[in-house]
């Protein structure tokens, strides 16, 4: 198990693992988790899993993330949060 300090969000932005940064996107700290799904190194698959967390601010940077798919922007289309709705028509466009 990795033994990263949870309040360390240095990890968070600039980590190129994937491995850490699975990791601190099961952390309880939505911070920590809106920090992970802004990271561009992100997975397309922890992208998919960050894109249903509970706080619409981790949708919400999902949607903003460039290494998104289209698929994933797709189904935050229709987030029912406006925020989240609105970051993810506006990255629609980069798919045409």
């Amino acid at each position: 198990a990795l033994r990263i300090k949870p309040s360390d969000e240095y990890f968070a932005t600039y980590s190129k693992s994937n491995q850490i940064l699975t990791e601190l996107s099961k952390h309880t700290s939505s911070d920590m988790r809106r920090i992970v799904a802004i990271n561009y190194n992100c997975s397309l698959e922890l992208l998919e899993v960050l894109s249903n967390d509970e706080d619409y601010c981790v949708r919400y940077n999902v949607a903003y993330n460039l290494g998104c798919s289209k698929k994933i922007i797709k189904k935050l289309c229709h987030d029912e949060h406006f925020e989240v709705r609105c970051a993810a028509q506006s990255r629609i466009y980069d798919f045409q």
